[in-house]
């Protein structure tokens, strides 16, 4: 089998796979790149790398590794950088990546058309204690549970977009007190449960826009005391109850929206095409959005609300971006936006109430609505 080695920077050398006597004494056989990228690798075997101990990054992508033994990696203690990504991994054995304290940056997400990681099992990841970001975008998971991520506690970033995620198991993330970044775009969540994201109250980044959420249970995100940006758009959320975010104070940005404002407005469509944009909104209850006085931006585009009731908005003192474009709203409320004082742009585009508001005098939204007088109202 031939091998294709690249020279990036620092010199890297054959003798990675080479049989010992087949490279000279005085070649460095510990560069600090091993770069294999685009090669026709299937298999990586116990001490397959024990000559290379001083690399501190491995480009493995784009091969056709289909397993891993344990022990391939044995002795890479001082690896910061692996890369797995574009190969054909179905599963991760236990043990796998023992000893790699130094592993900062892990890549696994699949190759299109390829066999695709599926499980994550419990104690996949031990021995990975300086991990601080994982990718696993772009494979088949369907389930995460309690052990699945376990020794890694200083990850920061978690990419699980792009899988088949139907449930996590509550406590899941309990062993990531470091986590700050979660990703589940484009899974197939149906609801978020109480328990479901406990433990991890370092988290600021929470994207799960693109799943099939109906249903957000009462007191589903109430550990998330750090939480700065919620993206729920593109899902099936149908309502948005009071309460439902009075515990996320620290929250900056929730996004609540449909896939694509030129779909036609049926109930098919809904159920559908799911982003708090990109939803099926028809009713946002009194005091939804209290207690979060933080927020400054919201997005409730490409949904089905027809009015906007007064009280609605109470507690969004800082709120700065109010988006609203392409619902059913013809009738806004007097005083719907009272004590919003710190609104900036409200956009109301591809609402029937924009045809009022051409033919209304200048301020006439302002004034009857309570909104700042420095307000842009965007039609």
């Amino acid at each position: 089998m031939s091998l294709r080695v690249s020279v990036l920077l620092i010199p890297v050398v054959l003798c990675v796979l080479l049989p010992h006597d087949a490279v000279a004494d005085s070649v460095d056989c510990s560069p600090e790149l091993v770069d294999l990228r685009s090669n026709d690798l299937t298999h990586l075997t116990a001490d397959m790398f024990a000559r290379v101990t001083n690399a501190a990054l491995l480009f493995l992508q784009d091969n056709r590794v289909t397993s891993i033994e344990r022990g391939a990696f044995h002795a890479l203690s001082r690896l910061a950088v692996l890369s797995l990504a574009g190969n054909a991994i179905g599963s991760i054995k236990q043990g796998v990546f023992d000893g790699m304290s130094s592993l900062t940056y892990l890549y696994a997400y699949s190759a299109a058309a390829a066999s695709r990681l599926n499980v994550v099992p419990s104690g996949a990841f031990n021995g990975t204690s300086s991990l601080t970001e994982l990718h696993l975008s772009h494979n088949d998971i369907e389930f995460v549970h309690k052990g699945s991520f376990l020794g890694m506690p200083s990850l920061a970033l978690l990419w699980l977009d792009d899988n088949l995620i139907m449930d996590i198991q509550g406590g899941t993330f309990q062993a990531l007190p470091s986590l700050s970044v979660l990703s589940l775009i484009d899974n197939r969540l149906g609801a978020v449960k109480k328990g479901m994201f406990n433990g991890i109250s370092s988290l600021a980044f929470l994207w799960l826009n693109q799943n099939r959420i109906a249903d957000v249970e009462n007191g589903a995100l109430d550990a998330m005391g750090s939480l700065t940006e919620l993206r729920l758009s593109d899902n099936l959320i149908g309502r948005i109850w009071r309460g439902m975010f009075c515990r996320i104070t620290s929250l900056l940005a929730l996004h609540v929206n449909l896939l694509n404002a030129s779909h036609t407005r049926t109930l098919v469509t809904c159920v559908v095409h799911r982003w708090m944009d990109h939803n099926c909104v028809s009713i946002v209850e009194q005091g939804a959005f209290d207690r979060l006085s933080s927020l400054r931006e919201l997005e409730l585009s490409n949904n089905y609300i027809d009015t906007v009731e007064t009280g609605v908005f109470n507690g969004l003192s800082s709120l700065v971006f109010l988006r609203l474009a392409n619902n059913h709203i013809t009738y806004i409320e007097k005083a719907a936006f009272d004590g919003m004082s710190s609104l900036g742009t409200l956009v109301l585009t591809g609402n029937p109430i924009c045809y009022w508001l051409h033919w209304s005098y200048p301020g006439i939204a302002q004034a009857l609505w309570g909104l700042p007088n420095r307000t842009q109202v965007i039609c």
